[in-house]
């Protein structure tokens, strides 16, 4: 759904923030 697409592209930039 729209709201997944947004929640996993929020995850992905979290995620890259803490890894990077």
């Amino acid at each position: 759904s729209r709201m997944w697409d947004f929640v996993l592209m929020k995850l992905h930039q979290w995620f890259g923030s803490w890894f990077s």
